[in-house]
């Protein structure tokens, strides 16, 4: 078991893309404009953490505290254009900014499998986070919501082959500031996939996944952050529901 921690002082200049994007999606109506007076972003980085590896549990924890001057927020979302229709978006200096948060990655054999014999194993991996502007009160739209994901995979000895079931679970998206107007919000969902892997020799590998095997509707809040409730577009930027791929690896020596 091994504790950590660690101290940075960071300097950003503003990315190129912030600086000069000019972008028109007439067919989704929107209008991304550059901002030259972007000016650099300094921040305080703190993270305090432990680790573990034994053979029946490995992986670490940790939290971390960050805090921001001229805090690069990209592609704010600056309302509706009441001329075009067209929703804008501008990459922004906040004044004072924190994001604070905490990550969690497990990985645990069961039974034999903690032997180094085949079996099943334990897989959970978690992320929180939050983000204010301190200067205003208000949330960072640009944080994502908390996200697990739980895995369990079998893997026979010797066998050559392994089958993981992954269910992963996003929150809601209830912080949203809204001071640009009404913006859309992404609700919570779980999905489950299946992910097959065969060795049919030395050189030869398979893969296999069925994704989102339910067949669930959701959106991912990175998709639609900034866009406005009202938007007739929304339904465009659902995932793909149930989907199924194959995937081969041949070595040529």
């Amino acid at each position: 078991l091994t504790a950590f921690g660690q101290y940075s002082h960071g300097f950003r200049s503003p990315p190129f893309e912030d600086v000069n994007i000019g972008l028109d999606l007439p067919q989704l109506r929107t209008r991304a404009i550059p901002n030259p007076d972007l000016r650099p972003e300094r921040s305080d980085h703190l993270e305090l953490g432990l680790r573990i590896a034994r053979p029946a549990l490995a992986g670490s924890a940790s939290v971390y505290y960050a805090r921001y001057r001229d805090f690069i927020d990209s592609k704010v979302a600056l309302g509706v254009d009441p001329a075009s229709g067209y929703s804008i978006f501008q990459s922004r200096n906040r004044a004072r900014a924190r994001i604070q948060g905490a990550e969690l990655a497990l990985r645990a054999p069961l039974g034999a499998a903690a032997a180094g014999e085949g079996g099943w194993t334990a897989s959970l991996a978690a992320a929180y986070a939050r983000g204010d502007d301190t200067a205003t009160g208000r949330p960072l739209n640009s944080i994502d919501p908390a996200r697990a994901t739980l895995g369990l995979e079998y893997a026979p000895a010797g066998d050559g082959w392994r089958l993981q079931g992954l269910l992963t679970v996003v929150a809601a998206q209830d912080r949203v500031d809204q001071s640009a107007g009404a913006l859309a919000r992404a609700g919570g969902f779980a999905t489950f996939d299946l992910v097959g892997g065969w060795k049919l020799g030395d050189d030869v590998h398979l893969r296999a996944a069925v994704f989102n095997v339910f067949d669930r509707r959701y959106v991912e809040w990175p998709d639609v952050r900034g866009r406005a409730a009202s938007d007739p577009s929304l339904d465009l930027y659902t995932r793909p529901g149930r989907s199924v791929t194959l995937g081969v690896t041949l070595r040529l020596d």
